[in-house]
């Protein structure tokens, strides 16, 4: 009884980049087609609900844990900005299906791209991250590659933004425009905030 007890928080933050991984995936097949917003609003909902739940167990298993494998304050920073993905990338959908947006630019399908590769390389960033015996080129290899991709959304991002303003005339779709591009561009930043996240528990466990 004096031992404490085993909480695998590696599985559980797996099974959180693989929601996100599986919503980016799910954003990118809406680029792709951009029709049935409603079908991929209704199915991005079920997706943050899921993570919701593992969430809820993962701050749960950091109330009651006499150890954990980090920083208590790093896990639960952690959880936060894991979260925040997949709940952006959900505001994304249910804007296009508020706006009633029809019309698709190409920078959708630029960032959907961007974000399914930032997925993976997140993916196998916390994979290895709470493993036992890290391989840290691996990590390192994926840090660095989360860090390009969120440069390349910002390109897009430039782009994407002058491109609206000296394109669209209509004040209303511009602004919707903007908003999404916005929004899009955030997203981008928070894989990097992950990253960063990790990068400082690693640190501290050195």
């Amino acid at each position: 009884m004096f031992f404490p007890k085993n909480y695998n928080f590696g599985q559980m933050f797996q099974e959180m980049s693989g929601s996100i991984l599986e919503i980016s995936e799910l954003f990118g097949n809406l680029a792709k087609e951009f029709k049935d917003i409603e079908w991929y609003s209704k199915k991005a909902e079920i997706i943050e609900k899921q993570v919701d739940s593992v969430v809820h167990n993962i701050v749960n298993q950091l109330n009651t844990a006499f150890i954990t494998p980090f920083d208590r304050e790093d896990l639960h920073k952690l959880v936060v900005d894991v979260d925040s993905i997949v709940d952006e990338i959900e505001n994304v959908i249910h804007m296009l299906k508020l706006y009633n947006i029809s019309n698709k630019p190409s920078f959708i399908d630029r960032f959907s791209i961007i974000f399914i590769d930032l997925s993976k390389s997140l993916q196998s960033l916390m994979i290895e991250t709470f493993k036992n015996k890290r391989d840290m080129n691996l990590i390192d290899k994926n840090v660095v590659a989360i860090k390009m991709l969120e440069r390349q959304a910002d390109e897009v991002y430039l782009e994407s933004i002058s491109k609206i303003f000296s394109e669209e005339k209509d004040p209303i779709e511009l602004i919707k425009w903007k908003d999404i591009i916005q929004q899009l561009e955030d997203i981008a930043d928070l894989y990097k905030t992950v990253s960063n996240t990790v990068v400082n528990m690693l640190i501290k466990m050195w």
